[in-house]
């Protein structure tokens, strides 16, 4: 089945082209995942001891439910499988997925594997535009293909001055948490985008990329006062590409500001 693009437009009128992910490569992460609980569930035999048969036939039974449901929601939408196929469940209006949801489209895989081999599902997902299975439809959530946002060369993307929002570890924190691939791709493109876009077109648009960001990250309006709508988006580019974010040039900025 080909790849169908469809677009997700936030509250703020800021719109997501995305890939959904068809039922092949949501098969072969599958086998992926199952394939890492099988071998969990013969170590978990083997060291049980004499009661270890019972347990690991439990565990066999609720474990693609917790191992679905804790992957998902700690790593916001993805298993070991969905992460090496570059695969994310997503809320299907594009709002931050909920525990709820997670939990839900989870518990309802007993649904979807009432037939042998989740066939129920999959002819469920065949049978809908948004290629959802029941445990989709019931937590409004879908899956689609995310394509890897290169890292821009070093220095691209910083602005002429210090970070300040380093200042703040728990912001940092909630930023890189918060914001997804494809979120991350837009900011990137409409940086790089700069010296092709009109000044007032450019204005309008960082205008709203700010907002957008800083209400997806809560970020403290101390923290964005002084900011241009620009830096703001530099800064917040610079964190969300970093490598890796040492406490010493947290301190340091924190000190200047």
């Amino acid at each position: 089945m080909p790849a169908c693009d469809f677009a997700i437009t936030t509250p703020e009128g800021v719109s997501f082209h995305l890939t959904l992910a068809g039922p092949p490569v949501r098969i072969a992460a599958a086998l992926v995942d199952y394939g890492l609980m099988g071998a969990l569930f013969s170590a978990f035999t083997r060291l049980s001891g004499p009661l270890g048969l019972p347990l690991a036939f439990l565990v066999f039974a609720l474990g693609p439910i917790l191992y679905g449901g804790l992957f998902e929601w700690f790593w916001r939408g993805q298993t070991p499988g969905k992460r090496l196929l570059h695969l994310r469940v997503l809320d299907a209006e594009g709002l931050r997925l909920e525990w709820r949801q997670v939990a839900t489209r989870n518990l309802a895989r007993v649904l979807d594997n009432v037939l042998p081999f989740y066939l129920l599902g999959g002819l469920v997902a065949l049978a809908n535009a948004r290629m959802r299975r029941i445990g989709d439809l019931l937590a409004s959530t879908l899956v689609v293909r995310e394509t890897p946002v290169p890292v821009p060369a070093a220095g691209a993307l910083a602005s002429p001055k210090y970070n300040s929002l380093l200042a703040d570890p728990g912001y940092i924190y909630r930023l890189r948490r918060g914001v997804r691939p494809q979120e991350a791709g837009l900011l990137l493109d409409a940086l790089l985008a700069r010296p092709r876009l009109e000044p007032e077109a450019r204005l309008r648009l960082y205008r709203e990329l700010a907002d957008y960001f800083a209400a997806r990250s809560a970020c403290p309006e101390p923290l964005r006062a002084g900011l241009s709508d620009e830096s703001f988006l530099r800064d917040a580019a610079d964190i969300v590409f970093r490598p890796a974010l040492p406490s010493r040039k947290i301190e340091i900025n924190a000190v200047k500001s």
